[in-house]
């Protein structure tokens, strides 16, 4: 297998998934028609995105890169998953060109691309741990509060 052929099949299954059909100005793929059929719709999709995790492990991109793919799919399949709003998502959040972009993008710079990614996920967990923290801080500063008033 070649790495043009490999590219040429991550382009093909990101376009399959995300933006095969024009539905007016919006274009649509088999993830948000899948996304449809709640629970296994968007399960099956995220089946399919993950073969573009495969050809990124294939070809041992960097665990940065690899595990960014990971979180873009998490993201479609968690938030597509929502009953309706879902769906809308669907449309929007564009997993798979996401991570065909980032899979050209290490193929092309291997090195500054792993940064990159590395350094995203390092923001995404800051982000997180932000949110984990003021999620548990605010609820313990409001009983306090009750319970001294």
């Amino acid at each position: 297998m070649s790495d043009d052929a490999a590219l040429k099949r991550v382009k093909l299954l990101a376009r399959l998934l995300d933006s095969q059909y024009k539905l007016g100005p919006l274009k649509i793929g088999w993830d948000a028609i899948l996304g449809l059929f709640p629970g296994l719709g968007d399960s099956i999709a995220s089946l399919g995105s993950s073969f573009i995790v495969y050809e990124a492990l294939a070809r041992n991109m960097s665990k940065a890169t690899v595990l960014r793919m990971v979180v873009n799919i998490l993201i479609d399949t968690i938030l597509g998953s929502i009953p309706v709003l879902g769906d809308f998502i669907d449309i929007f959040w564009k997993s798979n060109q996401l991570n065909a972009k980032l899979y050209l993008r290490e193929v092309e710079r291997p090195k500054p691309a792993a940064r990159l990614s590395a350094l995203w996920l390092f923001g995404i967990g800051l982000i997180l741990l932000c949110a984990l923290i003021l999620s548990v801080y605010i609820p313990i500063k409001l009983i306090v509060l009750v319970i001294q008033s």
